[in-house]
């Protein structure tokens, strides 16, 4: 009966503990194939597999024990069974084909300085959930992932509820301190998880993604540090989406190299972007990162990358050289469309520092961007940098509060959005900017450039021009009606500022005005003229043909165009054989009825 009881209450707990770790539909973004529907495993051993390109749907899964040593080759399902709740382990873990490992609510303890999970064959596939990992402090690893090292080719991890601890400790192999993925095929996909307290003197202080694909959705990365990359660094090309995903407290900084002039192409306290990676932000928030240099106090994007905030916070970041919380370099591209860039700070001199720096291209079409304060002043820092080679869109939807600054070769297109706090005088001219749209408004540092523009109005941050701006707009419409071939719309009018947009569209009609129709050739005997009908309003014209005309004979021939007449027959000079004949010898024709023969 007491075993019983005691298998029981260890089924509850299990039950309790993965009651939310329902699979998540990775696969969806890299498999060909349709992924099945959610995974069932028997209620007796209580584990479920989240790996989503399983489809356990009409089967049963054998979960087999298994107590923390040794290797595990697939294909398998296993569970970690111990006494405790934790088990240490010093040496590596190698797995090959497809493994799944729930570890059951428990921790293994890594006391080794050589431990990582390493793939012994290509094509191998880990799913691990459920559990933790904590490292020993105050040891110095040996290896590229401390965690998982994805050396072989088709590799992939699945990581779902899980708590990895590096207990401060530092990898000085220098790449990814707890994943390091090296191959352009490889996957990583992670839910449900943290990362945190580990550091690399290389690339990516947690992950480091050197070509492939991932996906990650509510991961947490607290207290991680590298070179280049404090937490994550995407490489080769590769490929990664952030869902929900939290960063705190993540450093880059060169003291991880002992070299302090090694600044050059590093930053990047959260995340570091570079050789053709493209990297998708939607939701989330980095804060509290530092960065001692490079650039790029939370993101750096270089190497023809590219990076794209679609939702989340890059806020409360601060550093001490470099220049900027996201840095786009020359050749790299970045694009808002959501989120906020806002608030961060920085230590060291007074010179002015931005919350985004572009020397390459960006394009900001949403979310908003807006300049904290420097340390102990109230002048707000400038929101924008841009640099000889930068080329920067600004578009409807995007809010922009405070200064912008571009060097002279800069250029800068504004088609939309809203500025507060903006203002030109010697702050930047943008050399080859244009400006199309935006509402621009009055609200501006204390600065002595801007005391000179009164209440009421502000002036453009590129021409200079000083224009009124309005608090409530007082909107006035002109109803542009619609035509056979454009739609119609009303053009609202601020009547104090001049702000205008468009709105209540109305489809075209789609009928034509046509005149009575012009002849344009005249019909003859010979051909069809043709009358044209325009339409007064769009243009738009069309033909008619007009009938030939009858033929004018005269003694059978057209007289003007000559043809013969088919049914002219012409008169007869009649002549007799003789004087008796009654009928003409040539056409036969009784012409001569009084002869007679004598």
């Amino acid at each position: 009966m007491e075993t019983m009881l005691k298998r029981l209450l260890s089924l509850a707990v299990a039950l309790v503990m993965v009651i939310g770790l329902m699979p998540w539909n990775v696969a969806s973004v890299y498999a060909t194939e349709e992924v099945p529907g959610e995974t069932e495993a028997p209620e007796e051993e209580g584990f479920t597999c989240t790996n989503p390109n399983h489809d356990h749907t009409d089967e049963t899964v054998t979960w087999t024990a298994w107590n923390g040593t040794g290797n595990l080759t697939g294909p398998g399902h296993y569970y970690l069974e111990i006494d405790g709740d934790s088990v240490n382990r010093s040496g590596g873990l190698t797995v090959k084909n497809d493994v799944v490992i729930d570890l059951n609510g428990k921790t293994i303890n890594i006391t080794g300085a050589s431990f990582r999970i390493y793939y012994g064959e290509d094509n191998t596939v880990l799913t691990i959930q459920n559990g933790a990992f904590t490292y020993k402090a105050g040891v110095t690893y040996t290896q590229d992932g401390a965690f998982a090292s994805m050396g072989k080719a088709g590799a992939e991890l699945y990581v779902n509820g899980m708590t990895v601890d590096g207990n401060g400790v530092i990898s000085n192999k220098g790449n990814g301190g707890l994943i390091h993925s090296n191959k352009t095929d490889n996957i990583v996909a992670i839910k449900d998880s943290t990362f945190k307290n580990f550091a690399t003197t290389g690339y990516g202080g947690a992950i480091n993604l050197y070509g492939g694909q991932a996906a990650l959705e509510n991961v947490n990365f607290e207290n991680c540090a590298a070179a280049n990359g404090g937490a994550i660094a995407v490489r080769n090309s590769g490929t990664m989406t952030l869902t929900n995903c939290n960063f705190t407290g993540c450093i880059s900084t060169y003291e991880l190299t002992g070299d302090e002039n090694a600044d050059v192409n590093k930053g990047g306290g959260a995340l570091l972007v570079g050789g053709g990676a493209n990297v998708t932000m939607n939701g989330g928030v980095i804060t509290g990162s530092t960065a001692s240099c490079g650039e790029g106090v939370a993101v750096r994007v270089d190497g023809n990358s590219t990076f794209n905030l679609a939702g989340g916070e890059i806020t409360e970041n601060k550093a001490s050289n470099a220049k900027s919380a996201v840095y786009i370099a020359e050749g790299s591209t970045f694009n808002m469309t959501g989120g906020t860039i806002s608030n961060n700070t920085y230590l060291g001199d007074t010179t002015y520092r931005y919350e985004i720096t572009i020397d390459g291209n960006a394009t900001i079409s949403g979310g908003k961007i807006y300049g904290g304060k420097e340390t102990g002043s109230e002048k707000y820092n400038r929101t924008l940098f841009a640099a000889e080679s930068a080329d920067v869109t600004i578009e409807e939807g995007a809010a922009i509060y405070g200064i912008m600054y571009g060097e002279a070769a800069s250029a800068l297109k504004i088609t939309g959005g809203e500025f507060w706090k903006a203002y030109a005088g010697a702050h930047g001219t943008f050399g080859n900017s244009t400006i199309t749209g935006g509402i621009f408004h009055y609200d501006l540092p204390t600065d002595a450039e801007s005391k000179d523009i009164a209440e009421g109005y502000v002036q453009n941050p590129i021409t200079g021009e000083v224009v009124p701006v309005c608090v409530e707009h007082a909107y006035e419409g002109v109803v542009t009606e619609p035509t056979c071939t454009e739609d119609g719309y009303t053009t609202y009018t601020c009547s104090a500022c001049g702000h205008s947009y468009t709105d209540d569209v109305v489809a075209a009609t789609g009928e034509h005005s046509y005149n009575d129709g012009v002849e344009t050739k005249a019909p003859t005997c010979t051909e069809d003229g043709e009358m044209t009908y325009t339409c007064s309003v769009c243009g738009e014209s069309y033909a008619e043909a007009i009938d030939m005309l009858d033929h004018s004979y005269e003694n059978g021939t057209c007289t003007v165009c000559g043809e013969a007449d088919p049914d002219y027959v012409p008169e007869c000079e009649h002549e007799y054989t003789y004087a008796c004949d009654q009928r003409c010898a040539k056409c036969g024709e009784l012409t001569n009825p009084d002869a007679a023969h004598t």
